[in-house]
């Protein structure tokens, strides 16, 4: 399981609880699987993410 916080708009901070987050280093982006959830697949560019915490590891934050 994993946490993510992301903003979605500018000025808007959105937070999502999903199975399967992934860095894609080709997007430099993460991506979160929809499956299950009520939305598609999300592409996250890396620079928009807040902090992303997996399974029971300390959370990551982005310090840019």
């Amino acid at each position: 399981m994993a946490y993510v916080k992301y903003e979605s708009e500018p000025g808007e901070t959105k937070e999502a609880l999903n199975e399967s987050v992934k860095y894609d280093g080709r997007l430099d982006a993460f991506v979160i699987d929809g499956s299950g959830s009520n939305f598609d697949e999300k592409i996250i560019p890396r620079e928009k993410v807040y902090e992303i915490q997996m399974d029971n590891r300390s959370s990551i934050e982005n310090r840019d």
